[in-house]
């Protein structure tokens, strides 16, 4: 599992991050992984996150 928290970020640009930048990789023996994105919203002061799973392609 890979968890990304940003702040004032939509949670899809969030999970993209995690893909394009291969976080994942250190897990790479597992044969799927989720990957969840957090924003944090300054403004509003609330939390919006989306979940995903992926396949490792290395």
């Amino acid at each position: 599992m890979v968890v990304e928290l940003k702040r004032n970020e939509e949670p899809d640009i969030v999970l993209s991050q995690i893909i394009t930048k291969k976080y994942a990789h250190i897990l790479r023996d597992y044969k799927e992984v989720i990957a969840i994105g957090i924003n944090f919203d300054e403004k509003d002061k609330s939390y919006t996150a989306k979940l995903d799973t992926f396949k490792l392609e290395y």
